[in-house]
């Protein structure tokens, strides 16, 4: 067998046309925005897209996880609201995942068994007001549950 124009001589002949694989590019990192008012009463975290647009269930109170009263300005009250937009930024990242490759190459994979054409994800934190919900969020991105 004629190993022919083949830089590699794999076997091909020279009639045998050599195909390039285009490995494509990781996708941007996704922008999204968290903003967090904490005021002395309440405390809200809105979670947008970089137009601004709110994301389905990317809005939580603390009225709305049945804080009352006194109790939605209070540091436990932020917290909870904290642990539960998390969760939800948890389940965008999943709803966002692209469907693993049907095969693998250890040729063009650069970290064998690590996808790196997942999307990444860029939360940008804007803080308003000076309540206790502003330091337990804080809190709450350095548990464990926030990593």
């Amino acid at each position: 067998m004629a190993r022919g124009n083949n830089p590699l001589g794999v076997g091909l002949t020279s009639s045998e046309p050599v195909v390039a694989v285009e490995v494509p590019a990781p996708p941007p990192a996704t922008k999204y925005f968290l903003h967090v008012h904490a005021s002395s009463n309440n405390t809200i975290l809105h979670l947008t897209n970089a137009e601004g647009n709110s994301l389905p269930g990317g809005r939580i109170t603390a009225g709305m996880l049945g804080f009352k009263k006194v109790q939605r300005g209070q540091f436990e009250a932020g917290f909870q609201c904290a642990l539960r937009i998390i969760r939800r930024i948890v389940e965008e990242v999943e709803q966002t995942k692209a469907p693993p490759p049907k095969y693998r190459n250890s040729l063009l994979d650069p970290q064998p068994g690590v996808s790196h054409l997942e999307p990444k994800m860029e939360i940008e934190v804007v803080f308003t007001g000076f309540g206790m919900g502003r330091d337990a969020l804080f809190q709450a991105l350095m548990t464990s549950e926030g990593n």
